[in-house]
């Protein structure tokens, strides 16, 4: 069921399920019958799951997305309806799961992905939408698991470090797009 309000330019939409709480609500410019300007879609109990805004049924701006506890799951950013700017997503627990940069709809430049814990997992530069440049990533106790170099993707390229738990380097090893031999370190 959809309830109706107006303005002179937009009208409001309010989506009801079948016990008439609100699923949805938004608002449609009257004359292209697109969405435009703020968006809400709400859980079955009532509290927001996803909060954005429109111009002419694309994203722009900041759009988040909810746990039904009400702590944010993901928090992005549009121009034009592609990804454009920071992003974050978060793990039920609160703490940050992903943080990263869109330009263009791409990945670019350093993401980062942590434990649950909090704890950084693996940091790496994203490039033309795929891994390109420089990665490490981390045991849960924080040292140091691997570090090297990607490219076109997860292909490790030149030389690939692996470290013990305890931050001792145990291997090195050459790799070509993704293919490696290792060179025993001890």
């Amino acid at each position: 069921m959809a309830l109706v309000s107006c303005s002179k330019d937009t009208k409001e939409i309010v989506h009801r399920d079948i016990s008439n709480k609100i699923t949805e609500k938004y608002f449609i410019d009257v004359k292209t019958g697109k969405k435009q300007g703020p968006y809400k879609k709400y859980f079955p109990s009532g509290k927001i799951m996803e909060e954005a805004n429109f111009e002419q049924d694309v994203y722009v701006g900041n759009r988040k997305f909810y746990y039904e506890n009400g702590d944010v799951a993901q928090d992005q950013n549009y121009l034009s309806g592609q990804f454009h700017g920071p992003f974050h997503s978060y793990y039920v627990n609160g703490k940050v799961n992903v943080v990263g940069n869109y330009v263009n709809n791409e990945m670019d430049g350093i993401w980062k992905r942590y434990y649950e814990t909090g704890q950084l997992r693996e940091e790496v530069r994203f490039a033309n939408n795929e891994e390109n440049g420089p990665f490490k990533e981390y045991y849960k106790n924080g040292q140091l698991s691997a570090e090297g170099e990607y490219v076109n993707g997860p292909f490790e390229h030149g030389e690939l470090k692996e470290y013990d738990d305890k931050g001792n380097l145990i291997r090195i090893k050459i790799c070509e797009n993704g293919i490696c031999h290792t060179k025993w370190k001890r």
